[in-house]
């Protein structure tokens, strides 16, 4: 893969280019790993409840209690690791996304780019 072939990557919105392949995305997929390191845990870490952001603007006050975006990412890649882990299958619609997955199964994460779908299948190797 040549660095031009990077234009098939839309850093805009964090996913390929529909017209790259999944040939073209699986040696993009090599390249990615090799500057990603395994972490020890085994999951990204979450707090065992929602957090709770109080917010002070001059004219009120605004407390929100619940789940924020990045708690719900957290659960989001949780949940993908825990399916994989199991022998199934997945789906994530962001390279970002297959980054955070290779942080925690970097050796056996296995990918397969659907451009129809503009999504992609994660699954993890298995020993034979």
């Amino acid at each position: 893969m040549k660095i031009e072939d990077f234009r098939n990557v839309d850093s805009g919105n964090g996913k390929p280019n529909p017209l790259m392949t999944n040939t073209q995305w699986q040696e993009y997929f090599n390249i990615m790993k090799l500057s990603i390191r395994q972490s020890p845990h085994k999951r990204m870490y979450t707090s065992s409840s929602p957090i709770t952001i109080n917010h002070y603007a001059s004219d009120s006050q605004f407390v929100y209690r619940g789940e924020t975006q990045w708690y719900r990412y957290k659960m989001f890649i949780n949940s993908v690791l825990s399916v994989i882990r199991n022998g199934e299958r997945d789906y994530c619609y962001y390279i970002y996304q297959i980054a955070d997955l290779l942080e925690y199964e970097h050796d056996k994460l296995q990918t397969l780019w659907l451009p129809e779908y503009r999504c992609f299948q994660v699954w993890l190797a298995t020993d034979q």
